[in-house]
């Protein structure tokens, strides 16, 4: 009973206190800055991939990239309140599809960024916005309006303007930029849609509770671990 007297004045105390800092703007946006971090981070891993395009393979980058990650998720894992827990079998099944897109879309974005321009590339990329939403239109019957609509046929019209395919653009390109071929726009692309498809696995993992930790550790790792047989080949 005394325990019980004295957490009464304390929650009485920190409960306006929470209830301001929960209505103010800064709490209610407070993903607004991790989302501007991610930005600057995907900039400066762009420009780290375009400048060893020719130095280090694909695949050897994307190997790299997910052992690091899991050695650093690995970590905070161990560290967290309630440390590692075992998937259960629903959860394993979305780790296992999730770890297949979050290795197509590192090593299709890879390949993409060491072979075609840092701006080109990431414009394609920047894409996944729009076409995510679609895809939670799709699978999750989120909400997609006419505003939505007119977003992903602008963004797909920006795409092919900046890929310019053969088929469409024959008679207007030279041959210098013909002859760079079609698989680095398209694989391009591909990395959009993978990563529009990543956005919507997250949104539907996120509504079964899965932990967030959990949902990067674990793509990280499984890929590290299928990439590692092509990366030393």
């Amino acid at each position: 009973m005394p325990m019980m007297e004295d957490r009464q004045p304390q929650e009485s105390i920190l409960s306006p206190y929470s209830k301001y800092i929960q209505s103010t703007t800064v709490y209610r946006h407070r993903w607004l800055p991790v989302a501007l971090l991610s930005a600057w981070i995907y900039s400066i891993s762009a420009i780290l991939n375009s400048s060893l395009a020719g130095e280090v393979s694909p695949t050897e980058l994307t190997f790299i990239r997910a052992s690091l990650s899991s050695v650093c998720l690995f970590i905070m894992m161990v560290r967290k309140t309630n440390g590692i827990t075992m998937p259960n079998r629903r959860e394993v099944g979305f780790h296992l599809v999730n770890s297949v897109v979050v290795g197509s879309t590192i090593y299709c974005g890879i390949y993409a960024y060491t072979h075609m321009a840092t701006a080109d590339v990431t414009a394609i990329i920047s894409s996944h916005v729009a076409l995510a939403g679609l895809l939670c239109r799709i699978f999750l019957k989120e909400p997609f309006g006419i505003l939505e609509i007119a977003l992903v046929i602008v963004t797909i019209l920006g795409t092919m303007l900046i890929a310019r395919p053969p088929f469409l653009f024959q008679h207007f390109d030279d041959e210098s930029s013909s002859s760079q071929g079609f698989s680095a726009p398209l694989t391009a692309f591909a990395t959009a849609i993978s990563g529009a498809f990543l956005s919507a696995l997250m949104r539907a993992m996120n509504k079964e509770h899965i932990d967030v930790i959990d949902i990067v550790f674990y793509p990280f790792l499984l890929t590290s671990v299928i990439i590692v047989i092509p990366a030393t080949v």
